[in-house]
């Protein structure tokens, strides 16, 4: 018998958001939305900073994975580790943000 976890869920939702936005079946900004969404139900609290801060975060992979700087698996990975560690609260979860402005200007 199989039982799926929390991880391999949000790792399977997540890597079908991603083939999305790589194919183009989707906008960008429809799937960098619901990717925020995701991880910001898992917040404890959800201040317009804290999500501004994770929307910063979820569009700069997105352009990084567009323009082919970063891998499809590595940004699966970002994605998953900003999800598993958002319930912990804002501090942890901005630990694990990978991105910043040199993402943006490759």
């Amino acid at each position: 018998m199989f039982v799926e976890s929390g991880a391999s869920l949000l790792k399977a939702q997540i890597s079908g958001l991603l083939v999305a936005f790589e194919t183009g079946v989707e906008g960008g900004e429809e799937i960098a939305l619901d990717i925020i969404e995701m991880i910001a139900l898992r917040m404890p609290s959800r201040d317009d900073y804290q999500v501004g801060v994770l929307g910063f975060f979820v569009r700069a992979n997105l352009v990084a994975l567009h323009r082919e700087a970063i891998s499809f698996p590595e940004a699966v990975g970002r994605f998953l580790a900003a999800a598993l560690a958002a319930p912990l609260g804002h501090v942890e979860l901005t630990a694990t943000f990978e991105a910043g402005i040199g993402d943006l200007f490759l």
